[in-house]
């Protein structure tokens, strides 16, 4: 056990040094009117997980997301690259995650949201498209997210700023190799070893050619520094698009 202790201390310690550690794990600052499909989905009024823009009163994220609060303690904060100013909030009228979500394995790890109020499209709230083929691998890919840009034993670091990283589609075999945990069937794996979503980007969007393909799932290890999963959304557009109607 002392051993173990040491070599995580070890590890944090390289962390820190590390400056691809500063950002969401390898990312960089993002302005939002280049991602204006980006949301920041709060409880309570704290941001806890991103979210896609669909159009002017539905938004697309994560199950593990919204399966624990009420849509009352739930509220979207779009068109600002701040989490928690600028823009406009708007709270949720309504959530539907998908009937046959699987939290201890997390399949089926998609979600919808209706919004109480319309939101006012302009330059930085936008509507994304939905994925109707899965990217091929290889294909550049950016992930968004206000998630942790450092982790460690004591805890992480989360950023005020939206954070993006420019990553790829990864070929799922190696990602089975290089990820501590299962890979599923739905999931599409991107990122390359030190730059990768994070705790605090789930529900975010994984873009292609401004094309929604993905919604961050799970991360590839502990400390967010392999490839992670997200869902693939063609697979799951029939899906999203049923629930839009019925939330």
């Amino acid at each position: 056990m002392y051993t173990l202790v040491l070599v995580l201390l070890s590890f944090t310690a390289l962390l820190a040094a590390s400056p691809g550690s500063q950002r969401i794990i390898g990312g960089q600052d993002v302005q939002i009117e280049k991602v204006p499909w980006q949301v920041s989905l709060q409880v309570d009024g704290q941001h806890f997980c991103g979210g896609s823009i669909y159009n002017e009163s539905f938004i697309v994220t994560a199950a593990h997301c919204v399966d624990k609060y009420p849509a009352e303690n739930l509220a979207i904060r779009a068109g600002s690259s701040y989490k928690n100013n600028g823009g406009v909030l708007v709270q949720v009228a309504a959530t539907k995650f998908h009937e046959k979500y699987n939290k201890r394995r997390g399949e089926n790890d998609v979600a919808v949201i209706r919004l109480a109020n319309p939101l006012p499209i302009g330059d930085n709230i936008q509507p994304i498209t939905l994925a109707e083929e899965e990217p091929a691998e290889g294909s550049p890919a950016l992930s968004t997210g206000w998630g942790a840009t450092r982790i460690g034993i004591f805890g992480g670091r989360y950023p005020d700023k939206l954070q993006g990283v420019n990553i790829k589609i990864e070929n799922r075999q190696k990602c089975k190799w290089t990820s501590l945990w299962s890979m599923l069937d739905d999931d599409l794996c991107a990122g390359v070893v030190g730059h990768a979503h994070c705790f605090g980007d789930s529900g975010g969007p994984l873009v292609v050619e401004k094309t929604l393909v993905g919604i961050s799932s799970r991360t590839g290890n502990a400390f967010c520094l392999s490839p992670g999963y997200y869902v693939s959304v063609a697979k799951f557009r029939p899906w999203i698009l049923k629930a839009f109607i019925e939330v």
